[in-house]
């Protein structure tokens, strides 16, 4: 029986060669290990696969060639593993621990054997550990050798590593993720993890806090909770509390899979106080919230989400009868439904979200509704490239716009107020979306005086952000980053990953076995015919030409046995037949022509252009019909469709880590916002313009220190405001 063949990686098609003193034509392991996302509760998905395209070392300037390294006699005087994570204190144990593992080399011989090894028992390590949300990760090992003086040289391994998580990815509040959910340690159970909260702006003080979450095993909870959080920030004159439990499902292969793709739930209690004009509002209250995510849709690809949500508590405020608006009561009980809905996406450079959302709310005192919010916001964040790209330029902007109709009491706290502090619309980290005017040059809570009362009924509000490095240090050294070989590596991985997704999809297409019979009875009759054709005309034409005859039923003999053993072959061997009967690209790129379009070379591009035979033309198209319609091939070209949507984030993410990732960068900041508060018409437009410095740490922490004046301020304000924060970002 004629086996199928499998093509190689580009990155053992075509090995590279070292020379010199320059460094090796080649990268270390790249290993992109996919894994499925079960539904909440299911057990952890195993990797599908893990890609190592290369077996070579890169080597610093003024080492010998790879090849001549062990021949050469060297010994191995260190050992030691390069990580950004190395003191991040989730992984810290883990990347301890993997070390001691490669420093068994300390002290012998170079063994290229051995370092490829020690390589592969990184890989196996898992950084970071597999989970049940994680829907791709990629894990990036880089090996190197330096410092070969008196034959006796140093071994790093440098490991990078991301997550992307399944359904937030691609959506603007990936980008301000913690680090520990970057780097994938946010999906470990049983472990308590912080996140440091600090900020400063003069209504507030200086205010600090931590926010604590911990993810109960699956086993304790049944998969129902992911997440305990206590988030806790605290002032001389502010303070905010907020403690809940959430929980997670991502609908993979249930009965909802066609509809949503993720959906969340959360439980929370919130106190927060908040100063506004000298005096304070309190809230307190009980919000119970739903919302899901959409497989992407439309032209464009965009996901829906939606979501609603109930609310229970109190609103309170120190204003006296004589500061309040009409309509307007100092507080009391209230309960309030909200629904909000909206999309996000990513795109190579940038994200998006677009929100709206509507509040009904009524005191308790009330049988009717007392006020319906309605509020809109608009945000988008942008990369531009430069010269350098590690110092791209940074823009943020965001439009945000609400709306109060009052129809009775309306506590003075569910009024709009504004100022540098954002107040939520929708509770939690996974939806971003502003419920009041965010103005930096005014302090939190004094933007909202209105004609003696206080507290806006409408308002519009427009931010503006933008910085650029001017000093940075890039995470990936630049012989790796700028190496062609390596990057060839990348996109061999890539594409190799990308077949392998592809035939996945394509197995688990319920579509594929009738197709499948469809192609296979529809192959065997036109190949029958065919060769009919041919012997006919073998016969009337006395044989002219016979290497041509030959070639051509030779051709028609091996296709149609590909499809005789095919149609009772399962799993690779499958695939390996099918990969011989259709054209298809290899890693490399090169195009496979398979055995269909042998057959159609062979019989009508060479015998049939000397025979001219009809009857060979008309029985020919059928197979240049499956090439191009046959629904097996047109399940195929979807099934490598959604291979490279999934894959997307992926090269984003690698090109990322390699390309711009920062261990550190400073840069200015440019702040311009405008914003206008409701509903007397005389109100000016009030702006903001200010500078500010910002530090960032592995693009993922940012302190911003700054000052936004206040050109068109009223009586009690001060001409601008200082203020400092502490933002964690997503790596990728």
């Amino acid at each position: 029986m004629r086996r199928p063949t499998t093509a190689l990686p580009a990155a053992h098609a075509n090995a590279p060669h070292a020379g010199g003193r320059a460094i090796s034509a080649g990268a270390a392991l790249i290993a992109l290990t996919l894994c499925s996302a079960p539904c909440m509760g299911a057990p952890v998905a195993t990797p599908r696969r893990v890609i190592d395209t290369s077996a070579v070392t890169i080597v610093a300037q003024g080492c010998p060639a790879v090849q001549n390294i062990q021949q050469d006699g060297y010994s191995i005087r260190s050992v030691r593993l390069e990580s950004p994570f190395r003191k991040l204190p989730w992984l810290s144990a883990r990347m301890s621990a993997a070390e001691q593992t490669v420093k068994e080399l300390e002290g012998r011989p170079y063994v290229a054997s051995e370092v490829k090894e020690k390589r592969a028992e990184l890989r196996n390590l898992n950084f970071p550990p597999d989970s049940g949300q994680q829907r791709v990760r990629v894990l990036v090992v880089v090996t190197k050798v330096e410092n070969c003086k008196g034959k006796r040289l140093d071994v790093v391994y440098s490991v990078y590593s991301s997550q992307i998580l399944p359904s937030f990815a691609s959506s603007i509040e990936a980008l301000n993720a913690s680090p520990a959910k970057a780097a994938g340690a946010a999906d470990v159970t049983g472990r308590l993890r912080m996140t440091p909260r600090l900020d400063y702006n003069r209504a507030e003080n200086l205010m600090g806090g931590a926010r604590f979450e911990y993810a109960p095993a699956q086993t304790a909870t049944n998969g129902l909770i992911d997440n305990l959080v206590v988030d806790a920030s605290n002032s001389s004159a502010a303070h905010d509390l907020s403690l809940a439990l959430s929980g997670a499902k991502v609908h993979a292969g249930d009965v909802l899979a066609r509809w949503i793709e993720h959906s969340e739930w959360q439980l929370s209690y919130q106190n927060e106080v908040q100063p506004s004009e000298q005096v304070d509002l309190k809230r307190r209250r009980l919000v119970a919230q739903w919302f899901a995510l959409t497989p992407p849709m439309g032209r464009w690809a965009l996901p829906l989400r939606f979501g609603a949500g109930l609310e229970s508590g109190k609103l309170d405020s120190d204003f006296t009868q004589g500061r309040l608006a009409a309509g307007s009561v100092r507080g009391g009980g209230y309960g309030s439904l909200k629904l909000f809905a909206g999309t996000t996406g990513r795109l190579e450079r940038s994200a998006f979200s677009a929100s709206y959302g509507v509040e009904v709310g009524a005191s308790d005192s009330s049988s009717r509704p007392d006020w319906v919010k309605q509020v809109v916001d608009v945000a988008h964040e942008i990369t531009v490239p430069t010269s350098n790209k590690h110092r791209p330029v940074d823009i943020e902007s965001r439009f945000t716009a609400g709306h109060i109709r009052v129809k009775g009491a309306v506590p003075v706290a569910a009024r709009f107020f504004g100022g540098n502090r954002e107040d939520p619309f929708i509770a939690g980290e996974n939806w971003s979306m502003r419920a009041n005017p965010f103005i930096r040059s005014i302090a939190a809570g004094q933007f909202g005086r209105e004609g003696g009362g206080s507290g806006g009924t409408r308002f519009a509000a427009f931010n503006f952000t933008m910085a650029y490095p001017v000093s940075n240090t890039p995470l990936v050294p630049g012989e790796v980053s700028s190496t062609g070989e390596v990057q060839g590596l990348i996109n061999g991985a890539l594409t190799t990953a990308t077949g392998l997704l592809t035939k996945q999809n394509l197995a688990e297409d319920r579509r594929r076995a009738p197709a499948l019979s469809e192609l296979f009875s529809g192959l065997r009759a036109a190949f029958a015919r065919l060769l009919t054709d041919v012997n006919v005309a073998r016969a009337a034409t006395a044989n002219v030409a016979p290497e041509l005859f030959d070639a051509c039923t030779s051709a028609i003999a091996d296709a149609d046995s590909s499809v005789a053993e095919a149609m009772t072959a399962v799993d690779d061997d499958l695939d390996g037949y099918l990969d011989n009967l259709l054209p298809y690209t290899t890693a490399a790129g090169a195009l496979q022509p398979g055995q269909i379009n042998v057959v159609l070379s062979a019989c009508v591009s060479d015998l049939n252009a000397r025979l001219g035979s009809a009857e060979i033309a008309q029985d020919a198209k059928p197979l240049v019909d499956t090439l191009a319609s046959s629904q097996y091939v047109l399940l195929k070209v979807d099934a490598k469709r959604l291979a490279l949507e999934e894959l997307t984030p992926v090269r984003r993410t690698v090109n990322t880590l390699f390309n711009e990732v920062n261990l550190a960068s400073i840069s200015p900041v440019l702040m311009l916002d405008a914003a206008r508060m409701g509903p007397d018409g005389g109100q000016r437009t009030r702006f903001g313009i200010g500078v500010g410095l910002r530090a960032t740490l592995v693009n993922s922490v940012d302190f911003t220190l700054g000052y936004v004046a206040n050109p068109r301020r009223v009586a009690g304000e001060s001409p601008g405001e200082f203020f400092f924060t502490l933002r964690i970002r997503d790596l990728f």
